[in-house]
């Protein structure tokens, strides 16, 4: 362990902790900045196919100056009822019940209103939440994201492992209930008071990264890509890293070329492209494509009223609600399209016909991608 680790309250073989019930700092600042801190819990991992089912959100002021934290000016906590019954996986994770989601509702049209002003918004994980906050929210397509897991250089300090609960550990305290969406924002608002990390934040906010992509690679080359700390793609299939530098990120480009390519490379197949602050963290193919805005199935998610889902599907009917146009689910085993509600009851009468042979056993719901 690297002599740069300091871990708070450890005394010998004894570690005192402090449960996180407070914060301290309450001031106003002299240049004030204002930033957020985001976390969300979802039905599962693909913002595509899974949903946001509670939203976090923390925003505070800084000194632009001294770069601290002085003060907390509002806080969001809400639930979204899910367009199907959760995984107990996830219950497990969240401690969320569908019980606490019956009936919820996030406002994103008030979400939208309070993240005005917003400077920048700090995720732990940035990639993850920024995939799902993307999908239904205008400011965060548009807001500069930074990410404590990565944008903080943990290993020059030596902190051996980056999950929050446990980075928050080895700094002193603890957060009664992990893995909640208010709670994991408060864990993360109150580590960024340590040494420089809130610093680092405002640092990576204004940063601009630079992506290094190589595709057309034979199977392998995959060792050579592990062992260079790459990433892989599968939508578009490309491996991909990013440097903070652009001269690392050129050094990291020749290296793919000697190594991977055998000094015979067309640009197409490998090169560097600018990430700059607004475009940190989306998705690889946004990225490459130099468009901010999102993809035009999810324009059509915003442009629909309902959810209508259908579920207990045998594989005839699942490739029969395909080919219509539903999407499938695998987290939630279930078929769903986006619909609006003057056409509900002849998509109802549809799934009576032709997938349920009677009685309409689907459920409908009022889309949260759509704010109006």
């Amino acid at each position: 362990m690297s002599d740069k680790f300091n871990w708070i309250g450890r005394k010998g073989d004894t570690v005192t902790l402090k449960a996180l019930r407070e914060f301290p700092f309450n001031t106003i600042a002299k240049n004030p900045g204002k930033a957020a801190v985001l976390d969300v819990e979802t039905t599962g991992l693909s913002s595509e196919t899974d949903q946001i089912i509670e939203i976090g959100v923390i925003i505070f002021e800084y000194d632009k100056d001294t770069k601290k934290i002085t003060r907390i000016l509002e806080e969001i906590s809400e639930l979204q009822e899910s367009i199907s019954p959760l995984r107990q996986k996830i219950i497990d994770i969240t401690g969320i019940t569908d019980d606490d989601l019956k009936g919820q509702t996030i406002d994103w049209n008030l979400f939208e209103e309070k993240m005005k002003g917003v400077e920048f918004i700090i995720a732990h994980n940035a990639a993850f939440d920024r995939g799902f906050m993307d999908q239904v929210s205008q400011f965060c397509r548009e807001a500069k994201w930074c990410c404590s897991l990565n944008d903080i250089l943990w290993a020059d300090n030596g902190y051996p492992i980056l999950k929050l609960d446990t980075l928050a550990i080895y700094h002193g305290f603890f957060n009664d209930n992990a893995h909640r969406a208010s709670d994991d924002c408060k864990a993360l608002l109150y580590l960024l008071t340590f040494n420089d990390y809130m610093s680092e934040m405002i640092k990576a906010s204004e940063s601009t990264n630079h992506l290094v992509f190589a595709k057309g690679t034979k199977f392998s080359t995959k060792l050579t890509f592990n062992d260079m700390e790459y990433k892989w793609s599968a939508n578009p299939k490309l491996w991909y890293k990013l440097y903070r530098d652009k001269d690392d990120a050129e050094e990291g480009k020749d290296k793919l070329i000697k190594n991977v390519y055998d000094n015979k490379i067309n640009l197409n197949n490998c090169d560097i492209v600018k990430v700059p602050p607004v475009y940190r963290y989306k998705s690889i193919d946004i990225i490459l494509k130099g468009d901010p805005m999102l993809k035009e199935s999810s324009a059509y998610k915003f442009s629909r009223e309902l959810i209508l889902t259908a579920s207990n599907l045998n594989h005839d009917t699942k490739d029969l609600l395909k080919e219509r146009g539903y999407f499938y689910s695998p987290t939630s085993k279930a078929s769903f399209c986006y619909i609006n509600e003057a056409d509900l009851e002849e998509e109802k009468n549809w799934l009576k016909e032709n997938v349920y042979r009677g009685s309409f056993k689907g459920k409908v719901i009022k889309n949260p991608h759509n704010s109006k």
